[in-house]
């Protein structure tokens, strides 16, 4: 029996899945991302090749050879279900395109069509559902310490921060550390960067709200992604998970 108030609290407490999720802050200048455990990080977004030669990976091996040690990368091929925007704007090209009440109607059963197949395959003779593929790579230097981060000693952080000092001109913790880790990422960025535009990948930072984007395809895949929320410079991992997904445990 539980017969005491924490009790109760204890079985009846939801974990958020957003704590779960790396994101914290975005400084728009740089492109680089703070996470939730000391680090410092970006996202780049390429164009998937279908093949690659020396010179390509020539070029990779130049991108991997520029990041400092101890750099953490991950790289993504993203199927993505979102083709919202594609098709929206293939409607609008479409109906400027022709001034024919007949050719509208044909435009948008097509649209709809599309739309439709997002989530089942198109045809019996192509069987898989319309995505749209990206590269997503993102390195990080830093993090994953077991002590309690750096991050979290500050009520509200900042990456001013990392350059400034208290009012009495002493600084409540040792910057010294995370300046490192952010420095090191910056003089890398782009070079890192120009190793993959020779790859033709065609790299792009991602910014906060693109971020959001990825990640808000991937785990609100059964939401309109016309209504993705855009970031406000608060946390950003509490915008990547809508509100009313339910996660569902299944004992084996």
């Amino acid at each position: 029996m539980f017969s005491t108030v924490q009790d109760w609290s204890n079985i009846t407490d939801r974990e958020s899945i957003s704590k779960y999720l790396p994101f914290r802050d975005f400084e728009t200048n740089t492109g680089i991302f703070a996470t939730n455990d000391d680090g410092f990080g970006i996202l780049v977004e390429c164009s998937p090749l279908m093949g690659v030669d020396k010179n390509v990976e020539s070029a990779i091996s130049s991108a991997l050879s520029i990041l400092p040690d101890n750099t953490a990368i991950q790289i993504m091929l993203l199927a993505s279900p979102n083709v919202t925007g594609i098709v929206d704007n293939w409607h609008v090209q479409k109906q400027r395109a022709f001034d024919d009440p007949l050719c509208h109607d044909i435009a948008y059963s097509y649209k709809q069509f599309l739309e439709s197949k997002i989530k089942s395959q198109i045809s019996n003779n192509f069987r898989a559902p319309i995505r749209n593929f990206r590269l997503l790579i993102s390195i990080k230097v830093g993090g994953k310490d077991n002590k309690p981060t750096l991050l979290s000693k500050l009520m509200s952080f900042d990456f001013k921060a990392l350059f400034t000092k208290d009012k009495d001109g002493t600084e409540k913790f040792d910057k010294s550390e995370l300046f490192k880790k952010y420095s090191e990422l910056i003089q890398a960025k782009d070079q890192f960067i120009g190793s993959l535009q020779q790859a033709y990948l065609n790299p792009r930072l991602v910014d906060a709200d693109k971020a959001i984007a990825f990640y808000y395809e991937i785990l609100n895949m059964n939401h309109d992604l016309r209504d993705i929320p855009k970031w406000d410079g608060s946390d950003i991992n509490n915008f990547i998970f809508a509100n009313d997904n339910k996660i569902v445990q299944k004992r084996e």
